[in-house]
């Protein structure tokens, strides 16, 4: 820490109570420090802000961060069957054009989600 006089370097001379510093620094400067515990504080949005609705927070783990709205490229997905007589569709595979939907992205991690399929 420096020195509020002179911005030497100092050194702690005594501790009291585990919050008070007594210290000194190199030209003899005397002075005292105090320690104080600060708890985070929540970010909150201004009243009426719409960027940031109540309840639209991100649901990964860790993150704290607001979903807003954005767009998605949602796939298409091709099949062919599995076997030449069957009609049904067992292997699936990416295909065709997508199609833009509407998503919620998070600002902080990126994460995306959208409401069902279009």
């Amino acid at each position: 820490m420096k020195c509020p006089t002179c911005n030497a370097v100092s050194f702690v001379l005594e501790t009291r109570e585990l919050i008070n510093r007594r210290r000194e620094c190199f030209n003899g400067h005397r002075f005292t420090t105090r320690e104080v515990f600060v708890r985070p504080v929540e970010k909150r949005s201004a009243k009426g802000d719409d960027r940031s609705p109540k309840g639209n927070t991100c649901r990964r783990r860790g993150c704290t961060g607001t979903m807003r709205p954005g767009k998605a490229l949602w796939p298409t997905f091709t099949g062919t069957p599995d076997f030449p007589l069957d009609n049904e569709i067992c292997t699936l595979r990416q295909g065709g054009p997508g199609k833009l939907v509407d998503c919620l992205k998070c600002d902080a991690c990126g994460f995306s989600t959208t409401k069902g399929q279009p």
